[in-house]
């Protein structure tokens, strides 16, 4: 048994429907696919036709890498502590002295 594809007028073949009862195939031109079931009673013989048109294909997504989005809070985070040090550095007084002073007993300096 055949059938024609809706969309592009195409036959489907539906070999085996009449001895198994039901069949699924797929156009070849389009992709469609007929689901085709067969039924028989005493009286009266009952076919019941399906088309599925096929869900379109999605493309795969490039992947992207995390710092390929703009850098985020990260970046901002590092650049805040980097000033943050650079300031500190330029406060810092590097005129005194390392030595302890004149008036401090020297058990106190002991660690």
């Amino acid at each position: 048994m055949k059938a024609l594809c809706p969309r592009c007028d195409k036959p489907i073949d539906l070999g085996y429907l009449e001895t198994n009862g039901s069949q699924m195939a797929s156009c070849p031109g389009c992709q469609t696919v007929v689901a085709a079931t067969y039924k028989k009673d005493d009286k009266r013989a009952q076919w019941k036709f399906e088309f599925e048109s096929p869900l379109p294909e999605n493309k795969p997504k490039a992947k992207t890498k995390p710092e390929d989005k703009g850098g985020g809070c990260g970046a901002a985070i590092l650049m805040l502590i980097a000033l943050l040090i650079l300031i500190a550095m330029l406060r810092c007084d590097s005129q005194v002295p390392d030595k302890p002073p004149d008036d401090t007993p020297a058990e106190e300096i002991r660690n």
